[in-house]
């Protein structure tokens, strides 16, 4: 006798729902920034830093790359939702973006 299967029904989010929700890990990210930017600000000018958005621990590399290999090192320390950012200083990968 086959078995039965239960099917889990996932409503997919709008994607006016995935742009807010994508603007609140940016403002959770640079809210935690702007707490924990005088641990490392001095320090670190120049580099990368990736910030879990619900618990805030972060690792730094002095490349984006190495900042984000690292972060997938400590998946789970930092958790899934990171953001990322240049201490101190803009950003050249993103210097020709309009916001």
């Amino acid at each position: 006798m086959p078995r039965k299967v239960k099917v889990r029904k996932t409503r997919i989010p709008s994607l006016d729902e995935q742009i807010e929700e994508g603007k609140s890990a940016v403002r959770k990210g640079e809210e935690w920034y702007q707490k924990l930017k005088g641990e490392f600000e001095l320090a670190y000018l120049g580099q990368y830093i990736v910030i879990g958005i619900k618990n805030g621990e972060y690792v730094i590399g002095e490349t984006r790359l190495e900042a984000i290999l690292k972060a997938e090192k400590a998946k789970r320390r930092i958790g899934r939702s990171t953001y990322v950012k240049r201490i101190g200083l803009p950003d050249p990968h993103l210097a020709s973006r309009e916001y």
